[in-house]
């Protein structure tokens, strides 16, 4: 659950005070029961404060009345809080190292799970998928995507880029230790389509790690790009479920630029790549 950056209100908005926020949170929770709270006083001011901007607004206050009141408006307000971002093959030295280190792992595996938590718009599920169908692995495993968001959800589950192909695509692709032609693995009809075969070894489902218990026993998750948006509270709470999903010595990724240190969990890890985000779980034979 990547976000887009968040633009500046191009008319007067006033600061938002910590206050307002609260009771635009406590909204939130009561009318669409997704709990916020736990989110960066940072992340979340600058999540509503757009949604002020986008709704034409003046006050992040004027927001409560349409959460009670507007149900079109409360039928989407987590989407218009989460508004997913994502790329294929971001940051490609992790897909280096998925393949060269963690592939050959779960090819000792006759089957095994992957979980890719806070999926948003499908193209690192894709990413993925693609390189396990080079190494000949996607036959053997099955790919979990979920994100809290309905709409992001659908858009992932269509298998369609928001845009067609470019260089940079390929570019990276190449960087991650691609070794055919990224454009032969969609189709080209209407937009860029990942093709059938290798999006039906996905299963998209709604998940609020927030909230919701572990669904699964996986040997990789990758939750890129969403603790950095959490209290350190809800970041203890996020990974101890995800540790809770792993099986002895999986292995996690998160965002290259997320740091994990302070969680009461770490010592559970093990740090395999700082430059991919890659941890591994520690045996739990003592």
């Amino acid at each position: 659950m990547d976000l887009t950056p968040l633009t500046t209100p191009s008319h007067p908005t006033s600061e938002t005070s910590t206050a307002e926020l609260q009771l635009v949170v406590e909204a939130v929770k009561r009318c669409c029961a997704q709990d916020f709270s736990g989110y960066s006083q940072r992340s979340i001011g600058r999540l509503i404060n757009n949604l002020v901007h986008e709704e034409k607004l003046h006050h992040a206050s004027e927001l409560i009345p349409k959460l009670f009141h507007d149900d079109a408006f409360k039928a989407h307000v987590i989407d218009k809080l989460t508004v997913s971002y994502s790329q294929l093959f971001r940051d490609p030295e992790l897909f280096l190292q998925l393949k060269q280190k963690i592939f050959p792992l779960l090819a000792s595996y006759p089957r095994f799970s992957i979980w890719v938590a806070g999926c948003a718009t499908g193209e690192e599920v894709y990413s993925l998928a693609i390189m396990l169908e080079e190494a000949g692995l996607l036959e053997h495993g099955q790919i979990y995507a979920s994100d809290i968001s309905n709409q992001a959800l659908t858009i992932a589950a269509s298998g369609k880029l928001k845009s067609p192909l470019n260089a940079e695509d390929e570019e990276r692709y190449k960087a991650s230790g691609g070794n055919a032609n990224l454009a032969d693995y969609f189709s080209h009809d209407k937009g860029s389509t990942l093709l059938s075969k290798l999006l039906s070894r996905v299963i998209f489902q709604h998940h609020d790690l927030v909230s919701q218990p572990s669904f699964i026993s996986a040997q990789l998750i990758l939750c890129r790009n969403v603790f950095i948006y959490f209290n350190r509270e809800l970041q203890n709470k996020v990974l101890s479920l995800l540790l809770s999903s792993m099986t002895s010595r999986s292995y996690l990724a998160v965002g290259i630029e997320e740091n994990l240190n302070f969680c009461t969990d770490i010592n559970d890890l093990e740090l395999v790549s700082r430059k991919a985000g890659l941890y591994r779980k520690r045996s739990l034979l003592k």
